[in-house]
């Protein structure tokens, strides 16, 4: 393995860069110097390659120590049957990779159908169903109760966000295995984003 490759994210080295319609993935690279920088203002990343993925321009998620951290209770909660909303690079779903034992169904409800087509085939598994929906609306079989439901549709961690994670945990709330004590239902990110809002308040008033 050369030096460039070492340099590789593990979802940079699994996708290469790729294009359908308006979904695009492509790869970032973090110099030394913009990892000094990114610890000085907070955010820590590490120097590297990392895979990106883009809609309509916008990047909506890529593999870097952020979005392994902020993802980080999901992989040590999941366990039995899972309903996962956003598929994105997958992120997830490569970090259960080594964990399949304690899973007994994957159910992952994407909105973009070209998300699907560039993405899905990594994570060919018999485990792992990926369906194409918007999980505003999107009903899962009848009598069907999971032990962990987790929402990760968001590209950014925004106060706005907030309403809409309200309205999906209500709506999903009759799908959470409650003889399960272990059992969880979160979004991506949700209480950073409610602390945040709730310092803003304090610093408002």
């Amino acid at each position: 393995m050369n030096r460039d490759e070492k340099r590789l994210s593990p979802l940079a080295k699994k996708f290469r860069p790729a294009k359908q319609g308006n979904v695009e993935i492509d790869r970032i690279t973090v110099t030394k110097l913009d990892a000094v920088m990114s610890t000085i203002h907070g955010s820590p990343a590490y120097e590297g390659t990392y895979a990106r993925l883009r809609i309509n321009g916008t990047v909506v998620m890529s593999d870097t120590q952020m979005e392994h951290r902020t993802n980080s209770e999901f992989l040590y909660r999941a366990h039995g049957h899972v309903l996962l909303a956003g598929l994105g690079l997958g992120l997830v779903l490569d970090g259960l990779r080594n964990n399949m034992d304690r899973i007994q169904s994957i159910t992952v409800v994407e909105l973009s159908q070209d998300v699907i087509d560039l993405v899905a085939k990594k994570y060919k598994h018999p485990k792992i169903k990926i369906v194409q929906g918007d999980i505003t609306t999107w009903e899962p079989p009848a009598g069907m109760k999971y032990d962990i439901i987790y929402f990760d549709i968001w590209p950014e961690i925004s106060e706005d966000n907030l309403e809409l994670m309200a309205q999906l945990g209500r709506r999903f709330a009759k799908y959470k295995n409650r003889s399960n004590p272990k059992a969880w239902m979160e979004s991506w990110s949700r209480r950073e984003m409610r602390a945040n809002a709730r310092s803003s308040y304090r610093a408002f008033y």
